[in-house]
């Protein structure tokens, strides 16, 4: 089956396997954005009814709607700028943080 690809595609495939995998991420990435700031500012607007009455049911009247979208988008940019923490780094910051947050609640 590759050879039948690399036939009929010749050099070009690295093209196309580079257009879909960016197509896919750059799917995947926006449906999580819209996702997340959806049930981050629903979770919101539960913990604080004022949030609801005041900007109604749909999320995207909510200012902090828009700006959980924004952070969602830039955060991930934090890895791809040179001299950053590397992801084992951020890692371990998170898993550090999320510890410390179940050891106060308690």
């Amino acid at each position: 089956m590759v050879l039948v690809v690399w036939l009929l595609v010749g050099r070009n495939i690295y093209s196309v396997f580079f257009i879909g995998v960016f197509a896919t991420l750059f799917a995947s990435i926006s449906g999580k954005t819209a996702a997340f700031s959806m049930l981050i500012t629903d979770a919101f607007q539960h913990v604080l009814p004022k949030r609801r009455d005041k900007y109604g049911k749909e999320f995207h009247h909510d200012p902090m709607h828009k700006w959980f979208m924004l952070f969602i988008l830039v955060t991930p940019l934090v890895w791809s700028v040179p001299g950053m923490p590397d992801f084992a780094t951020g890692l371990a910051l998170c898993v550090a943080f999320q510890l410390g947050v179940d050891l106060f609640s308690l």
